[in-house]
């Protein structure tokens, strides 16, 4: 072939080139909407229409309208674009958007992004956000499985804006959002507020791993409506000053002080967890938990909930019940007028590339034995795997797979209080990372563990995941 020949186009496969929609395949089905994926003109397109039983209703159908007319008009980066609003045969009227090749913000964050990845998904979240708001136009519903980030170029999608809402409308102003992301003025049924919105950006990036400098932003977001940025812009001005300046963040918050002692006793494996608060108000992990304890129990109404606070209160009631996204929190064992906590907290072992043994396993709480195990029994009903290679050999348990990464093998059979102590035999049999040993045990995806042994034999630290995503911080210290 000659270099110098001009370039070309291969032509082929204009068949596959049509007006009408073809190649239909529904992604997925909600209470009200169907939407899926479909071609024309030789491209893919997302179509949004409502279910079968609710097609014909006038009142689904004039909210899919109102959503329609809300997204046309938006033409942003960073926001999904709405062409048309069509009868497809077999589907009824849908509106016609386009399709977005990649995956939601959750799943995204699950393949550890770097800190550089995370932060540009950030801005392009609030620049998203910010022209929405300065059109008048308050989401309602933000999320994680509402934010897309696209294949190439991890760039920011916002979709689905089926509870949107703007003060041009007077009807169809129902209520709705998703329980953990909706602000308290939300949840009452409040007239639709650009603050609803960042509140819900408040919860989304306390999950997304941003450094502990981010957190006084997090927690300016989910103050109460009165208090909290009154405006996109406040909030986007306190994040450049975290993210590309020196400079003194604006915000003003009470000092916060706590100490955290953490005892931890091992003697050939022996653990003990304790946990003493030093000072006037509890600083929480998950802003998500902040917030409905404030809102909640805060009896001087300063925005924060002291350990008096918590310590006054008798009965959760029903604040945290049927919240599939919170199932436990550490400052639960704050809340010392409880008579029962209805947070269940388990203990688990787990390895990290490494093979190890286990035994004499002896949980403890204010002197009295809650567990006991010198594996002389060859059963583990009590106990449930989420990976690797479990049994009991020789009169000890034993983890085999040097390939596992962290999956928890779980004391399910034993629910824990918020003081106990746990004694074992521990040793590491094969492989260069740590063995650990799990406490504090929420689900898969919330716990905190003593790793043993790792980074390939030099550090004993604690970490903690939440939300699935593994922290580096706490204590460290160097193998001798």
């Amino acid at each position: 072939m000659n270099d110098d020949e001009p370039s070309g186009i291969i032509f082929g496969g204009l068949e596959d080139i049509d007006d009408h929609f073809t190649n239909l395949s529904e992604v997925r089905r909600t209470k009200h909407n169907v939407l899926v994926r479909a071609m024309r003109y030789g491209q893919w397109w997302m179509l949004k229409g409502l279910i079968p039983d609710e097609a014909d209703m006038p009142v689904f159908q004039e909210m899919l309208r109102k959503e329609f007319e809300i997204h046309v008009r938006l033409n942003h980066p960073n926001i999904s674009r709405v062409t048309s609003l069509e009868n497809v045969e077999g589907l009824g009227t849908c509106i016609v958007m386009e399709w977005v090749e990649g995956e939601t913000l959750s799943s995204f964050l699950a393949r550890h992004p770097s800190i550089e990845e995370r932060h540009k998904v950030m801005g392009e979240l609030i620049e998203g956000v910010k022209y929405l708001h300065q059109n008048d136009v308050v989401h309602r519903d933000l999320k994680p499985q509402n934010i897309m980030v696209t294949r190439n170029g991890h760039n920011v999608k916002i979709i689905d804006f089926g509870l949107a809402d703007t003060d041009a409308y007077a009807v169809l102003k129902q209520p709705g959002g998703t329980e953990r992301y909706m602000s308290p003025e939300q949840k009452a049924g409040g007239n639709p507020d650009m603050r609803n919105d960042i509140y819900s950006i408040g919860v989304i990036l306390s999950q997304m791993g941003l450094g502990r400098k981010m957190d006084l932003v997090v927690k300016h977001c989910l103050m109460p409506i009165e208090r909290r940025y009154q405006n996109i812009m406040e909030l986007e001005s306190d994040i450049r000053h975290i993210t590309d300046s020196a400079l003194p963040v604006r915000i003003e918050l009470r000092p916060v002080r706590l100490i955290a002692i953490m005892v931890c006793l091992l003697s050939v494996g022996s653990l003990a967890y304790y946990l003493y608060p030093k000072g006037r108000v509890i600083d929480f992990a998950d802003p998500a938990v902040e917030a409905l304890c404030v809102a909640n129990w805060d009896t001087n109404h300063d925005g924060e909930l002291s350990f008096n606070e918590a310590a006054a209160v008798t009965d959760l009631g029903e604040v945290f019940k049927g919240n599939t996204e919170i199932t436990s929190f550490d400052e639960l064992q704050y809340f010392t007028g409880l008579t029962d906590s209805p947070l269940p907290i388990h203990f688990a072992l787990s390895t990290w590339k490494t093979s190890a043994k286990y035994d004499n396993i002896v949980i403890t709480s204010d002197g009295t034995t809650l567990y006991q195990n010198d594996f002389s029994v060859e059963s583990l009903t009590d106990w449930t795997s989420r990976g690797g290679q479990w049994q009991v050999e020789n009169g000890a348990l034993r983890q085999t797979d040097t390939g596992m990464e962290g999956n928890l093998f779980t004391l399910s059979a034993l629910t824990l209080g918020n003081s106990y102590t746990i004694d074992l035999d521990a040793t590491k049999v094969e492989g260069d990372e740590g063995f650990l040993i799990c406490f504090n045990v929420a689900d898969a995806n919330n716990y905190c563990w003593w790793n043993i042994g790792g980074r390939s034999n030099t550090k004993t630290h604690l970490q903690e995941r939440i939300d699935g995503n593994l922290t580096d911080e706490g204590n460290e210290s160097s193998q001798t």
